[in-house]
């Protein structure tokens, strides 16, 4: 993992730091609950460690990659719904066994389907 450092609305933050939680990352506490999500500012260390701030000067003299929140969390939402070969789905499942792929690929990254779903129409389309 890359040092990385994004400027997230609270929904993104949620998303995000579930997706690390999955990945085994943690807070400096070694906690894995949602928490900070008011806070503007996200940072994941090349260790794993995730950390926020309120500090806009913080975040510009951070030296971790800026990413932006919205494209990091389409290329986590599409990476899940790849088929086995690599391929990518098309947007909308077009039968029951897809869409249950897509549902599985959700509780993959830690969200319920219902909350990824939404995540899908927002932050895709």
């Amino acid at each position: 993992m890359a040092h990385l450092k994004l400027k997230v609305t609270p929904s993104q933050s949620e998303f995000i730091q579930k997706f690390w939680f999955s990945k085994g990352y943690s807070w400096s506490s070694n906690d894995t609950e949602v928490s900070n999500t008011n806070k503007p500012f996200l940072y994941v260390n090349s260790r794993g460690t995730i950390q926020y701030s309120d500090s806009e000067n913080a975040f510009n003299s951070d030296s971790g990659e800026e990413t932006v929140a919205h494209t990091y969390i389409e290329d986590i939402v599409y990476d899940a719904m790849k088929n086995q070969d690599g391929t990518r789905w098309r947007t909308q499942p077009s039968n029951s066994d897809e869409s249950k792929q897509l549902q599985e690929a959700f509780f993959r990254l830690g969200a319920s389907c219902s909350w990824a779903v939404c995540c899908l129409f927002v932050f895709v389309l």
